[in-house]
């Protein structure tokens, strides 16, 4: 399955990718990264081809909101910080 990028491009899905940045998000909160969690929230995304992912973003960002707030805010700003800088490049 495909996943359209910020960038437009299509990428293969990668659950490694999304399970990697939740664990960073519980890393930067203080909090130990749990597999078990982090297994539950990427198999329980909604998926379907060309699915973006700000998408993803946006559907692992809620989950987190309802286990950990801090590793939520921790996510969220990770990617606030890149979608600052996609603006800042679109405007360019």
């Amino acid at each position: 399955m495909n996943v359209r990028k910020s960038n437009n491009s299509l990428e293969e899905f990668d659950s490694r990718k999304v399970s990697e940045s939740i664990c960073r998000a519980y890393e930067g909160a203080g909090e130990p990264c749990n597999d078990f969690i982090i297994n539950s929230i990427v198999k329980n995304l909604y998926l379907y081809e060309n699915i973006k992912s700000t998408e993803i973003r946006r559907q692992v960002e809620s989950a987190l909101m309802s286990l950990n707030k801090k590793a939520a805010k921790e996510y969220s700003d990770k990617y606030a910080d890149t979608k600052d800088i996609r603006k800042k490049q679109d405007f360019i």
